[in-house]
């Protein structure tokens, strides 16, 4: 997977976790759990 990749999700994520702070509870645990997902993508990455 290309590293570019990885940038771009994380900065649509972190726009969306900005906008979820208008939103209700359920979006933004939605947003952690891809957060979290996004960091797992990440960590196997580093690790390969």
């Amino acid at each position: 997977m290309n590293p570019k990749y990885i940038f771009v999700l994380l900065a649509v994520m972190f726009a969306l976790s900005l906008m979820s702070v208008n939103v209700e509870a359920d979006f933004g645990s939605f947003l952690k759990r891809g957060l979290r997902v996004v960091e797992d993508v990440v960590d196997g990455v580093v690790d390969m």
